[in-house]
């Protein structure tokens, strides 16, 4: 979806997308496809820069899926407030960092490592 086609989306519009992606982009890596996995990451992406350059920074309404049912829309969410909301993100990426609970915990693990080295610098 182009960013003008984004533009026309209200806030709710764009979390339902972000959690459809998010679930979709589980499922592909689970099937090994990569590229969809790719194409799913750009999609998230246009989602969240969407929502930041919206007047006021509309990026905090992705907060309550910090407690969504699936993990990789709960990882997701998190990555994409760690400027917004550093503790409650951190929180959650801590918690799905438990390599015995998810199959997330590589990517949140690799996060907190990358904001702690100083290399992943939230905008």
């Amino acid at each position: 979806m182009k960013a003008s086609a984004l533009s026309v989306l209200s806030d709710d519009e764009i979390v339902d997308l972000f959690i459809q992606y998010s679930i979709e982009q589980e499922n592909m890596s689970l099937e090994m496809r990569s590229r969809s996995v790719a194409r799913l990451y750009h999609k998230i992406d246009a989602l969240v820069t969407e929502l930041r350059f919206r007047e006021g920074d509309r990026r905090h309404v992705l907060l309550p899926l910090l407690k969504h049912a699936n993990p990789q829309v709960r990882l997701k969410a998190a990555q994409s407030l760690l400027a917004v909301a550093r503790d409650e993100a951190l929180a959650a990426l801590k918690e799905l960092s438990d390599p015995q609970l998810y199959m997330q915990a590589l990517d949140a693990g690799m996060t907190l490592i990358n904001l702690d080295r100083g290399i992943l610098i939230p905008e």
